[in-house]
């Protein structure tokens, strides 16, 4: 059981990193810096913790929201802003 829980965990972290260069496109100028991907996967393994000790999505939609406006992902995929790093 302990050893699923963990390969759940670190499958869906791996979808979760992949998905964000496909889902906003690998033109991004953020898609080209490591640093997005070890943030992602800190993050994915997070959240998918805080999913298995809540069995619900309601904190993890919300902390994601939060997350999303926090850092103007939106236009930094767009390429509207550039990360102070990035510049």
């Amino acid at each position: 059981m302990y050893q699923t829980k963990w390969l759940s965990i670190l499958y869906t972290t791996l979808f979760f990193v992949l998905s964000h260069p496909l889902m906003w496109g690998v033109f991004s100028i953020a898609s080209k810096s490591y640093h997005l991907y070890v943030y992602l996967s800190i993050v994915g393994v997070v959240w998918a913790i805080t999913y298995f000790k809540t069995k619900s999505l309601r904190w993890v939609i919300f902390s994601h929201f939060i997350v999303d406006i926090g850092n103007l992902t939106v236009l930094t995929f767009l390429n509207i802003y550039l990360p102070p790093t990035m510049s």
